[in-house]
């Protein structure tokens, strides 16, 4: 693991089996020295860290259905051969929780208007 510390990018999936060694111990202690308290402080915690999590994702998701909704109603116009002004959609939350991939939309607009069959240029600030 330390040696992806240095890594410009790394992906969270690849990180799955050394949580779970990690978490094998935690639930060890819950078992042998927990108590209802700490049961229960533990279970609220990682429901709220979940329904952020999932509410994170929802967010998002609406806003890449929205942007992908507004160039599909475009095909086949005009704007489309001219070059379909869209934006890129900022993370509110940390790379952590969400890897967004927005830069890789931006500097690969190529691949995706090729996807698309539409022409995509990036918004200027206040389009």
């Amino acid at each position: 693991m330390g040696s992806v510390v240095p890594a410009p990018y790394t992906e969270a999936r690849a990180f799955g089996f050394a949580w779970i060694v990690m978490i094998i111990p935690c639930v060890r202690v819950l078992a042998r020295y927990g108590n209802r308290l700490l049961y229960g402080a533990a279970a609220i915690a990682a429901v709220s860290a979940l329904a952020y999590t999932l509410h994170a994702y929802l967010d998002f998701h609406m806003r890449v259905a929205e942007r992908d909704s507004y160039i599909r109603a475009n095909l086949g116009k005009s704007a489309c051969a001219e070059g379909l002004p869209i934006t890129l959609i900022p993370s509110y939350v940390s790379q952590g929780i969400l890897n967004n991939r927005e830069v890789w939309v931006s500097s690969s607009l190529v691949q995706v208007s090729i996807f698309y069959g539409c022409k995509l240029v990036l918004a200027q600030r206040g389009e």
